[in-house]
């Protein structure tokens, strides 16, 4: 499958699942509202920050070795789930007595409800984990399939409780959990379906996965903490009421950034194919230019809109969420080119500095929230995350300079030859005939 081929196809995955959680995040903060989608968003994430901590860098190493051979594929199913046990359900266990010990540290979340969420964790990364495996094995059909699923079965559980008139907190938490044991068994045959897998645990194997995606790990864990830890925090400070308006402008945002996110997952491999850096640096630079331009349009119509749009979709109680849209969106554009220049930058090696500049970015949210969120509300969120953001991006934007030499003027400002080039070469195809734009 083409590049051009499979960035529309797991786009349009992605843009369906973010459509289904967006319908589902409207009718929970409809009938659920702020403090009931307060502690779904709670539990939810916490669910997505405990599989984070679990993969040890496996999902990425999944892709990695299983991409080399399909006679890796028994040894990294059989580690890979040994690790989902170990991993999730030490994690699991640790919370659980944390918030016996201390409940004040996730006020207003039911502990029954807590129990379930940790239950259903290592299905969650198990189908992770497999799932990391189909890419390996470019099964991008198989692979977009569950998430296409997931996504249905999701969306299906909802309008099945709302027919039953079972909508409520506990049956939406126990609903996510049943699902997740679906889509791990669905996702586990679909990956024995092309490889006959073993259940061992292979110490050489661990020891392998965990020395190449270590690097991966830590980047991709304080990636992920940096634009998640607001929802515990916001918690903490503000309740399950503040979370719950705060998570909607979180998901608009999340949907601005689908393109570049996806952009920059299928790039990756491309640029790495590319041996001349020359090339490189420009195929890199036409889709940054596009990214630049897209989100440009995407963020105004997003902060133009946002105030209407919000209430009448999800009701007037989150009418609030549409001041801290406006103030990630900064944030949001700068990240979104990140998200592909990064990638120029992995093509190579991943640096210790990117960790690093997302470790810096953690660290100045947390400390800003913990100061202004008791004093500003959800304009300190925002604030925080837009500044955490930018922090990363303009060091990203820094290192990429250094590598290739590009300005300003060569990443921002788009050329008329950009989209045609950039059609050619996710086509496969040379750009015979179109002129140099940079």
């Amino acid at each position: 499958m083409s590049l051009f081929a499979g960035f529309f196809q797991t786009l349009g995955t992605r843009l369906v699942g973010l459509m289904a959680a967006a319908v589902a995040s409207v009718v929970t903060a409809r009938i659920l509202g702020p403090e009931g989608k307060g502690v779904v968003v709670v539990l939810g994430t916490l669910a997505a920050t405990l599989v984070q901590f679990g993969s040890l860098g496996l999902t990425a190493a999944n892709v990695h070795f299983a991409a080399r051979g399909q006679e890796q594929v028994p040894r990294l199913a059989g580690t890979s789930a040994w690790v989902t046990l170990g991993t999730s359900g030490g994690l699991g266990i640790l919370i659980l007595v944390m918030a016996a010990w201390r409940p004040e540290v996730l006020p207003g979340v039911p502990q029954v409800l807590l129990w379930v969420t940790m239950l259903s964790v290592p299905f969650l990364l198990g189908s992770q984990l497999f799932q990391s495996l189909l890419l390996g094995r470019e099964a991008v059909l198989a692979y977009n399939g569950i998430e296409l699923l997931r996504a249905g079965l999701g969306l299906s559980a909802i309008l099945g409780l709302l027919a039953l008139r079972a909508f409520n907190v506990a049956s939406l938490i126990l609903a996510s959990a049943i699902l997740a044991v679906a889509v791990c068994v669905l996702t586990v045959r679909a990956v024995s379906s092309r490889a006959v897998l073993s259940w061992k645990f292979d110490p050489a194997t661990f020891r392998a996965a965990v020395g190449y995606g270590i690097i991966f790990f830590v980047n991709n864990l304080l990636a992920f903490l940096l634009l998640k830890s607001d929802f515990f925090l916001v918690n903490h400070f503000l309740g399950t009421d503040g979370v719950g308006v705060y998570s909607v402008a979180v998901q608009i945002a999340d949907l601005l950034l689908l393109a570049p996110a996806t952009l920059g997952t299928l790039l990756f491999p491309r640029l790495s194919a590319i041996q001349d850096p020359i090339e490189r640096t420009s195929t890199c630079l036409q889709f940054a230019r596009l990214a630049a331009a897209g989100m440009t349009a995407l963020c105004l119509v997003a902060g133009l809109t946002g105030p209407a749009l919000i209430p009448l979709l999800f009701g007037p109680a989150f009418s609030p969420a549409w001041k801290p849209l406006v103030l990630l969106l900064p944030g949001i554009w700068l990240l979104a080119l990140e998200n592909v220049l990064i990638m120029h930058i992995a093509a190579r090696s991943l640096p210790l500095r990117v960790p690093v500049l997302w470790l810096l970015g953690l660290c100045l949210n947390v400390g800003l929230n913990v100061w202004w969120l008791p004093r500003l509300g959800l304009t300190a969120a925002a604030v925080t995350s837009s500044l955490a953001y930018a922090t990363v991006s303009i060091g990203v934007f820094t290192l990429f300079q250094r590598e290739t030499g590009a300005t300003l003027w060569d990443i921002l400002v788009p050329r008329r030859t950009d989209w045609a080039k950039v059609q050619r070469r996710l086509q496969g195809c040379p750009d015979e005939g179109v002129p140099a734009a940079l």
